[in-house]
């Protein structure tokens, strides 16, 4: 069905699902402490966080809501060792990054990290395969490993009938889709989205959201997500509102897709 967004079902099993309570397996994947970022300097310094503090579990999908300048996308990218932090600390694992040099940042956020961008980041004179293939083929991996997890992305993802097309023969879907399966190519402790949802369509938003909803609910992974979108935010496990920098609110939510309550909440945390 070429162009037509699917309903994502995981063969259990193709990724392994690691439990939390598993050896080796950190409860808390993501701690940040007393995280600051200031930009500019003297009278036109712009505090963008404020001392924020963050306990992750593994397997959690975390949900960061804000307006525009609350700060919510530089958590994401100061997370992501994609900036650096004025002042604070933010450990993933047992690894401080706000301590490592340029260079182990990279290495760092190309085998532990997974990115997915509103915008989908493809390069557009590559395949989907390609694009999936390329963090891999910057790290030495044997072609031989790169091809079967890229075969296995590409199924559990439902693109394996796409995988020789390039980005402008895909819907906007299937090119999330793309970036998911690019994403997870590492199999990376945290999986880090930016509006994941902001260039699509309701229906096909909805199919991207489930797909990251199964990715922490059936593997286990960790889903840290800035949106703006109560609907989206309502399929997390804990939702998280930014407000000038600091954390006002942080809720579990006991009822799964209930976008009226986080509509809710966003009102009266932000007003």
């Amino acid at each position: 069905m070429p162009g037509g967004e699917a309903s994502i079902i995981f063969a259990v099993g193709e990724l392994s699902a690691p439990s939390r309570q598993s050896e080796g397996i950190l409860a808390q994947i993501l701690k940040i402490e007393k995280l600051v970022k200031v930009y500019g300097a003297g009278q036109t310094a712009v505090r963008a966080l404020d001392g924020v503090d963050l306990d992750v579990e593994t397997g959690q999908f975390i949900a960061v809501m804000g307006a525009s300048g609350s700060g919510k996308s530089t958590l994401l990218y100061l997370t992501g060792g994609l900036d650096r932090p004025t002042s604070g600390r933010i450990l993933i694992g047992d690894q401080n990054i706000t301590h490592l040099g340029d260079h182990a940042l990279t290495l760092f956020r190309r085998r532990r990290l997974g990115f997915i961008f509103q915008s989908f980041n493809l390069l557009p004179m590559l395949t989907a395969r390609q694009n999936i293939e390329l963090p891999l083929l910057l790290d030495g991996v044997s072609q031989a490993e790169i091809r079967r997890r890229t075969d296995r992305l590409l199924g559990l993802c439902e693109l394996t009938h796409r995988a020789n097309h390039v980005p402008d023969e895909l819907s906007g879907g299937e090119q999330q889709r793309v970036a998911i399966a690019r994403a997870l190519l590492n199999e990376p402790a945290l999986l880090l989205a930016d509006e994941p949802t902001g260039n699509l369509d309701s229906k096909t938003a909805g199919t991207i959201l489930a797909l990251l909803r199964q990715l922490s609910d059936e593997l286990g992974k960790t889903v840290l997500m800035v949106t703006h979108e109560p609907r989206a935010a309502a399929l997390a496990d804990v939702l998280v509102l930014l407000k000038d920098g600091r954390i006002v609110h942080r809720e579990t939510l006991s009822i799964r897709g209930d976008a009226a309550l986080v509509a809710d909440r966003y009102k009266q945390f932000s007003d």
